[in-house]
């Protein structure tokens, strides 16, 4: 309909007629006109274009990413203030842009040196993570690690990260999360995670605490982390849990699944704190990585997809599960080097 109309007003006698200013006039309003249509389109990458919160997302082929794909990040042991945490906090906060995770997990010993957060949870956690909250609006899911715990037994942490409780349950897409409090876990506790694990209807079954059931680092021989060895695994083990993530130890760890622990294990303490060397050689360790990192997670019907990502979010390692032998459906090339894992257990790592 404003065909007419613009040959007109580029006709050399309307030219003259209106003068250059009017000229200018219609063509900075029909400019203004396209540009607006063009801004109100959503934003789209390739074949991807997620909406949430009245803002748009944009996804890369890093994961192929489809419907019913969740995405999470999980990050352990970070409560140092140091720039190993601001370098592993800038990967995370970059990582966002690159493909949108949906929510987050602290693996533990988020406040160093006892986990005050009275007096240090804005200066060693908020500082450092706001965007969680402010820019990215995802849930943050976090367990206590011993360092938290020992100021006034973690009460007033539970307030001030808006934790339901010391160990809680939340559902994510394809995924149960079974939250523990590996400080003290007790037979309530035990009983509650066995039920859990025994009614969840959840493609996969995600369970993450502070302490591991097994490591190569320097708490290989504590106390609490082989009690965890007898209580703990056996748990997980008659719940047919898919994998289990733990802190503690100051490095990246993964362990084959094996007949005694036929699930996905991994060490992930690399947020920030001071990295530690390997004290022996625990049966089942795949991979061990001294490293500043975190995990990333995507999750979808037949696959869980798990990598160690570094400062610079290069890849560390990563591994993937599936639920049949059955042929992959990503086949995207940033995952055909992992390692394969079929679960429940059926065989060691399959190239």
């Amino acid at each position: 309909m404003f065909s007419p109309l613009i040959q007109s007003v580029l006709n050399a006698k309307t030219l003259q007629r209106v003068g250059m200013g009017w000229l200018a006039i219609f063509v900075s309003f029909f400019t203004c006109l396209l540009f607006s249509q063009v801004m109100a389109q959503p934003l789209h990458l390739g074949s991807s274009s997620y909406w949430q919160s009245g803002m748009n997302y944009l996804a890369t082929s890093l994961s192929d990413k489809e419907a019913n794909t969740t995405h999470f990040i999980a990050v352990g042991d970070t409560g140092s203030g140091n720039a190993n945490q601001q370098a592993v906090a800038t990967a995370m906060k970059l990582r966002y842009a690159t493909v949108p995770y949906q929510f987050v997990l602290h693996l533990g010993d988020i406040i160093y040196p006892v986990g005050n957060v009275d007096k240090d949870g804005e200066r060693l956690y908020t500082n450092f993570y706001r965007y969680w909250y402010d820019e990215f609006k995802v849930p943050v899911w976090l367990t206590l690690g011993n360092h938290d715990k020992i100021y006034k037994h973690g009460k007033p942490a539970l307030k001030f990260y808006h934790m339901p409780s010391y160990y809680y349950k939340n559902t994510m897409g394809t995924i149960d999360i079974f939250t523990l409090d590996t400080n003290k876990f007790d037979a309530k506790q035990q009983a509650w995670l066995k039920t859990g694990l025994l009614e969840s209807k959840a493609k996969w079954k995600l369970v993450y605490g502070h302490h591991p059931i097994g490591t190569s680092g320097e708490h290989a021989r504590e106390k609490l982390v082989l009690d965890l060895r007898k209580t703990l695994l056996p748990t997980l083990k008659e719940g047919k849990a898919d994998v289990y993530l733990a802190g503690h130890d100051h490095d990246y760890e993964r362990f084959t699944p094996t007949a005694e622990s036929p699930l996905l294990t991994v060490v992930s303490g690399g947020g920030g704190a001071y990295l530690r060397n390997k004290s022996e050689d625990r049966v089942g360790s795949l991979k061990f990585i001294k490293a500043h990192h975190y995990l990333e997670g995507l999750a979808d019907d037949k696959t869980l997809r798990l990598q160690a990502l570094d400062i610079e979010n290069k890849p560390l390692d990563c591994v993937i599960l599936k639920k049949t032998p059955a042929k992959l459906v990503f086949q995207s090339a940033a995952w055909k080097t992992c390692d394969q894992v079929v679960v429940p257990f059926v065989e060691a790592i399959q190239k």
